[in-house]
């Protein structure tokens, strides 16, 4: 039915009717070049984030090493919750 009522149209059927000329390579080269104009800036951008969000995760962590070394040097903590708590005793109960 829409191809009725936009045959119809002055301009838009003119341009249906040589469309619908074209051999089936032709519609399935235009396909794939659509697909490689959507997708393939789509999956280099998420390639690129991948590869920032391990850059950051690399550079926190080596900032993180170097604080634990520096704290553990002056004579701080090496982590834990910092109360400083040796041999607690750990009741189990049943619940």
């Amino acid at each position: 039915m829409w191809r009725e009522v936009m045959g119809r149209h002055r301009v838009v059927g003119s341009w249906q009717q040589r469309i619908a000329r074209q051999p089936g390579w032709v519609f399935r080269a235009a396909a794939a070049a659509t697909i490689l104009v959507f997708f393939v800036p789509l999956a280099l951008l998420a390639l690129a984030a991948v590869v920032a969000g391990a850059f950051v995760f690399m550079v926190l962590g080596a900032i993180a090493a170097m604080i634990q070394l520096l704290s553990a040097a002056i004579g701080g903590t090496s982590g834990g919750s910092g109360d400083q708590r040796v041999n607690v005793r750990v009741i189990h109960r049943d619940e």
